[in-house]
């Protein structure tokens, strides 16, 4: 899916073309504007603006998809491994047998089957919490406000505890 979307994005780029335009610069604070060198500019189609669009958020929310299935996977192989009661107390437990022999696999099969939208959802969440993270920090560095400054600080933090929950809301 994540090779899919990129393939898309590669697509949409090649669908551009590039105009020579000529650049203006100004010279100094108030001073007159010139004629710069001439550079190279991409130029898209409407349509495919609207669709790089649509395509780069769902290619970001397929690479955050990522981490919330490693860490699922990883925490369970460890939960199995930990609490494998069973083996030091003598008794067998059929439904367990399987899990200890092929804790990997077992993880695997879970998070691509009854825990998958789970998952997905996880991974919505890290990317909506990205974006706007990355908003704020723009906010910050383009603001000379203090209040603005201060409520990005504070919506970065906001982020912050989401992603923590978030993370352990992927391992229960």
């Amino acid at each position: 899916f994540l090779a899919g979307c990129i393939a898309s994005l590669v697509g949409l780029f090649a669908t551009g073309e590039y105009q020579v335009v000529e650049t203006l610069v100004r010279q100094r604070r108030g001073g007159p504007t010139v004629r710069g060198p001439p550079s190279c500019e991409l130029v898209l189609p409407g349509w495919a603006s609207a669709a790089i669009g649509l395509v780069s958020p769902t290619t970001l929310w397929a690479g955050f998809l990522l981490f919330p299935l490693r860490f699922f996977v990883v925490a369970l192989t460890t939960s199995i491994w930990y609490f494998d009661a069973s083996a030091e107390s003598g008794g067998h437990h059929p439904a367990s047998a399987h899990a200890r022999r092929a804790p990997v696999r077992t993880a695997l099969r879970l998070a691509f089957s009854r825990s998958f939208g789970s998952l997905c959802y996880s991974a919505l969440v890290l990317t909506i919490c990205s974006m706007l993270k990355a908003m704020a920090e723009k906010m910050m560095r383009q603001s000379d406000n203090l209040f603005v400054v201060l409520v990005a600080c504070c919506l970065k933090c906001v982020l912050q505890v989401i992603e923590f929950l978030n993370k352990f809301a992927v391992c229960m």
